[in-house]
C-alpha cells in the first residue's frame, strides 16, 4: 500500500509467499500510485465524501475514481515490467491470503473486492494495458472538482428521497419468532442449505463468521439502511461486492448459537434495528 511520496507498506507475506518477478510487478503497481499522487487525492476525496454523506454519488464517485487508478497502475506496472502475467499472478496470490488462515490477514491495497479483481486481472492477460494511453495526472483535480461541484448541486435533491423501497423476503420459510421484546430480528425457518437472496441491492460490507450468529453477511443499500443475515451454513460473496435485489449471497444453516436451521434477518436504520416486517413485501 502506497501511503505517501517515500513510503510503501506492505505485509509480511509479500516477502515471504511471492516471487522476485511477483514482487515486482507489486511494487512498480505502488510505485505508480506515488508517482501519480493518488494518495492525495485518495483522502480528499475521503473528506468530499465524508461531507456528503448524505449524497450517495460521492461515494459512487469516488470508488469510481479508485477503480480507475488501480487499472491505471496495473498499466504503468507491466509496462515497466515488461507484461501483465506477473502482477495478475501476484493479484490472484494476493486474493488467497485470507482464505488461508482462520485469523485476520494483513492484505495490500493492490488486492480490492472479488469482482474488481477479476476485471484487473482479465484486463492484464488480454493485454489491454498496452493500447491504454494514461490522462495527464492533472486531470484528477479537474475530475475531483467536479464531483464536489455535482454532489453539492445535487445533494439537496438526492438528500429528499421518499423511505427506501420495500424489501424482498430474502428465504422461502415460515417466521418461526417475530420482531419483539430483547429478539429485534426475523428468524425464518427454512430448509437447510436453502438459497438466501439479498432483500435489497447494495454493497457487501460484512461477510465473516461470529461465535453467535455463525456466518454472517451485512449489506449495505445506502441512506443508513443495512440487513443482516446470520445463521448461514455459509456464503459466497466478499466485502467489496455489489449485489442486486433478489442475488442468491448464501445459504440456510445453523451456525452459532442456534438450535436448528433457519434465517437470523435483521434491518437497521442509521445503526437502529427496526422491525423488518415494516419494509418486507407482502
Amino acid at each position: 500500500m502506497a501511503l505517501n511520496g517515500r513510503e510503501i507498506c506492505l505485509p509480511e507475506h509479500a516477502v515471504t509467499q511471492l516471487g522476485v518477478e511477483q514482487q515486482k510487478g507489486l511494487l512498480a503497481h505502488e510505485l505508480a500510485h506515488i508517482a501519480r499522487h493518488d494518495p492525495l487525492w485518495l483522502v480528499a476525496s475521503g473528506v468530499i465524501e465524508c461531507l456528503f454523506f448524505f449524497q450517495p454519488l460521492a461515494r459512487l464517485a469516488r470508488r469510481r475514481m479508485q477503480e480507475c487508478a488501480e487499472y491505471l497502475c496495473d498499466d504503468q506496472a507491466a509496462r515497466y515490467t515488461g507484461g501483465g502475467l506477473a502482477l495478475a499472478r501476484c493479484l490472484v496470490e494476493v486474493a488467497r491470503w485470507p482464505q488461508l488462515r482462520r485469523q485476520p490477514v494483513a492484505v495490500a491495497g493492490v488486492a480490492g473486492s472479488a469482482s474488481a479483481l477479476e476485471r484487473r486481472v482479465r484486463r492484464l492477460l488480454d493485454g489491454s494495458w498496452a493500447t491504454q494511453v494514461e490522462a495527464p495526472r492533472w486531470w484528477w483535480a479537474f475530475l475531483l472538482a467536479g464531483v464536489l461541484v455535482v454532489v453539492g448541486c445535487a445533494g439537496p435533491g438526492v438528500s429528499a428521497q421518499k423511505a427506501p423501497a420495500p424489501l424482498v423476503w430474502p428465504v422461502e420459510g415460515r417466521v418461526t419468532q417475530s420482531y419483539s421484546g430483547e429478539h429485534r430480528a426475523l428468524d425464518i425457518g427454512a430448509v437447510e442449505g436453502a438459497p438466501v437472496a439479498a432483500a435489497a441491492g447494495g454493497v457487501v460490507a460484512v461477510a465473516r463468521w461470529d461465535d453467535v450468529f455463525g456466518n454472517m453477511v451485512i449489506l449495505d443499500h445506502g441512506n443508513g439502511l443495512r440487513t443482516f443475515y446470520s445463521k448461514l451454513s455459509g456464503y459466497h460473496v466478499r466485502v467489496g461486492d455489489e449485489v442486486v435485489v433478489g442475488q442468491s449471497i448464501g445459504r440456510v444453516g445453523s451456525t452459532g448459537a442456534s438450535t436448528g436451521p433457519h434465517l437470523h434477518f435483521e434491518v437497521r436504520r442509521e445503526g437502529v434495528r427496526i422491525d423488518p416486517l415494516t419494509l418486507l413485501q407482502d
